[in-house]
């Protein structure tokens, strides 16, 4: 399979995801999530984030670029992929970096633990953060057409 083909299955993954959970997104935009949506929220962030890697992870295959088999090749694999210039430092550094560095704490804390505070910003820019995401994308992906 293409790595355009596999990188649009993981887009519409995503746009799926992003759909079914839209009436959330748009209610804590306004109001404070209760007891249950906040860690419904930060499950949802952790897929959302997810496909993002899994889409950096195939790109990253796919350029040959190396990643170490380390605890921190979260990081690393944003960074090498906004080196090789197949993203924005802007898109890295001020967006995914931040879902990382979220989604690694929803990994390892109980559900009951998350705060609202610590984790709205970022979901309040999941939209905003998947549209420049998908937009940086396509333009690697039209690059590759062009080789």
């Amino acid at each position: 399979m293409s790595i355009k083909k596999e990188v649009q299955i993981e887009i519409d993954t995503i746009d799926d995801l992003l759909n079914t959970y839209g009436n959330l997104f748009e209610k804590v935009s306004t109001e404070r999530p209760n007891s249950i949506e906040i860690p419904a929220l930060a499950s949802i962030i952790q897929s959302f984030y997810t496909g993002i890697e899994n889409i950096l992870s195939r790109i990253a295959k796919k350029e040959e670029i190396k990643i170490d088999d380390k605890s921190s090749w979260h990081k690393e694999l944003l960074r090498k992929i906004a080196e090789e210039g197949i993203i924005t430092n802007e898109l890295w550094l001020d967006y995914l970096d931040e879902f990382r560095a979220i989604r690694h704490v929803f990994i390892h804390n109980y559900s009951h633990f998350y705060e609202w505070e610590e984790m709205k910003e970022v979901v309040l820019k999941t939209e905003k953060t998947w549209d420049k995401f998908k937009k940086e994308i396509f333009i690697y992906l039209k690059k590759l057409e062009e080789e």
